[in-house]
């Protein structure tokens, strides 16, 4: 396999962070989901399209009841990961 080839397939396989920069007051921060909350998250929903399929209503209604158990349940001070950016 060549260099492209693994870059490739590095990119299919990646788990993509939600994250933000923020500037404010002149300070620039950046807010990210911590790793090991967005692979949860990640594998719920895999599971849940692969059992129903993007296209199914049931799926769409478990992603909005598994979001409303989210919102419920975490804790915004121990999901996110603060980082100062320079």
């Amino acid at each position: 396999m060549g260099v492209r080839e693994a870059a490739a397939a590095d990119a299919r396989t990646a788990v993509l962070l939600p994250a933000v920069d923020i500037t404010y007051l002149g300070h620039r921060i950046r807010i990210s989901l911590k790793p090991e909350i967005a692979r949860k998250i990640s594998s719920e929903l895999k599971e849940i399209n692969f059992i129903y399929g993007l296209d199914s209503n049931i799926y769409w209604e478990l992603v909005r009841k598994n979001t409303i158990k989210y919102w419920r349940e975490l804790d915004r001070h121990e999901i996110f990961e603060i980082q100062p950016l320079l």
